[in-house]
């Protein structure tokens, strides 16, 4: 005699997952050592995504953020950079460095709020931001 058996039942609605990183994220950035993005990184309450560039961290913000604002050395502000969210080898030769993810934010925005990163990077630097006589504008001093 043949027994027929019944398949399991197949789900009614399937499910995509996406990936919540995109492949590409471009934005500018504010390029500090490493040791002081570790110091950063433990004073914001929402840290977006991480880069190590060599001996630095890159830090995406939303284009535009230098605006007003005059970033304390040993930081930089970086305008119109594009990095892979993948991480590639981190020497890339012939003296180049290519970006290595170190940090994703589990609330999948990839940029830390520009603000509270150049206040944080105020307070280590050791001076405080101030506004200057252009409205809006903010310096460090």
């Amino acid at each position: 005699m043949v027994q027929f058996t019944h398949p399991t039942p197949r789900p009614r609605h399937l499910r995509l997952v996406h990936s919540r990183r995109p492949g590409w994220l471009e934005s500018d950035v504010v390029e500090m050592p490493r040791e002081h993005g570790h110091r950063v990184l433990s004073g914001l309450p929402r840290p977006g995504a991480i880069f190590a560039v060599g001996p630095s961290w890159w830090w995406p913000v939303p284009s535009g953020s230098q605006t007003g604002m005059c970033w304390p050395a040993p930081t930089r502000y970086l305008t119109d950079v594009r990095l892979a969210i993948a991480a590639p080898p981190e020497w890339a030769g012939e003296g180049l460095w290519a970006p290595r993810l170190i940090h994703w934010p589990h609330h999948g925005i990839p940029y830390s709020q520009p603000l509270f990163l150049f206040i944080s990077v105020c307070r280590l630097a050791g001076v405080d931001p101030v506004a200057t006589t252009t409205a809006g504008d903010l310096t460090a001093t």
